[in-house]
């Protein structure tokens, strides 16, 4: 369990990836999520850990300021109003799920039955309904992998399904030197799966980034023009004018790196009010941006 579940980052990022998730369902019923980085938070939380913990409030609030716009029609709005309040605090959600589980929720919202693969390095997270909520009968792959290091795995998930969606969501947190291991792990994984992704266009990668300083951007910018490049690959920037600058754990804005877009995901995105976010959460009160390229 971790602090930021449900926070700005969490937000924004389910936000983002359910809509390009939903575009991809909607041209073939059977594209396939591979979850590289799972963890969910379905696992009931105690009241002493809600009290003491600010998880779960944003995606609260969100749904609250989404009222009286287009965010409603996102499906991120849909998929969390589901989730109830109230049981341990009044203003707070009583869980929160994680990108597995939410593209389980979706699949069942479309009526359609998306294959799953859900990868953990926690064994207690594998393997288990209780954990994911996901009824026995869903389409799903449980997996114990190091995400970094099987992309001849991903290769043959892209050879053999038609239409996919990879997701990377690393821990860009904790010592500097996990960190930088990180960024340098997603740079590489861009290099290695180039080739494939390139001949599978079908299938979408996407990476998501924290935004908490201009050295941690510079490094992202260096992946997308890597990617921009060398594939069809766009960057999605939701952040503070800043860049971050007031600690090193401060997330002042999310970058969704996507390579093989579906077309129109901007205007998808632009249509559900995507940016609004920026504003609703008006994160370090600075003035908050929306960018493409």
């Amino acid at each position: 369990m971790t602090g930021n579940a449900g926070k700005f980052a969490d937000v924004v990022k389910h936000f983002f990836l359910l809509e390009v998730l939903d575009m991809k369902i909607s041209m073939d019923p059977n594209t396939v999520f591979y979850d590289a980085f799972g963890g969910n938070y379905w696992t009931e939380i105690t009241k002493a850990w809600q009290e003491s913990s600010n998880s779960f409030s944003t995606a609260r609030d969100f749904i609250d300021k989404a009222n009286g716009t287009n965010m409603v029609n996102s499906v991120y709005y849909q998929l969390v109003s589901k989730i109830p309040i109230g049981h341990y605090r009044k203003d707070r959600l009583d869980y929160y799920w994680g990108s597995t589980k939410f593209a389980y929720e979706l699949s069942k919202l479309r009526n359609v039955n998306t294959k799953l693969i859900y990868n953990s390095l926690e064994p207690d997270e594998v393997n288990s309904a209780q954990v994911l909520a996901i009824p026995d009968g869903a389409k799903i792959d449980y997996r114990v992998n190091d995400s970094f290091d099987v992309e001849d795995e991903y290769v043959i998930e892209m050879q053999n399904s038609n239409s996919g969606l990879l997701f990377f969501d690393p821990f860009f947190g904790g010592k500097r030197n996990q960190k930088e291991e990180n960024y340098r792990a997603c740079a590489e994984m861009l290099i290695k799966l180039k080739d494939s992704l390139n001949q599978y266009t079908n299938w979408s990668f996407i990476i998501w980034y924290p935004i908490r300083n201009k050295k941690e951007n510079l490094k992202i910018q260096t992946h997308h023009d890597y990617a921009r490049r060398n594939m069809n690959a766009d960057i999605y920037i939701l952040c503070d004018t800043k860049y971050g600058g007031h600690s090193e754990r401060d997330i002042n804005g999310v970058a969704m790196l996507v390579v093989n877009p579906p077309i129109g995901l901007t205007k998808r995105i632009t249509d559900v009010e995507y940016e609004e976010l920026s504003r609703i959460y008006k994160m370090n009160k600075s003035k908050p941006e929306f960018v493409v390229f």
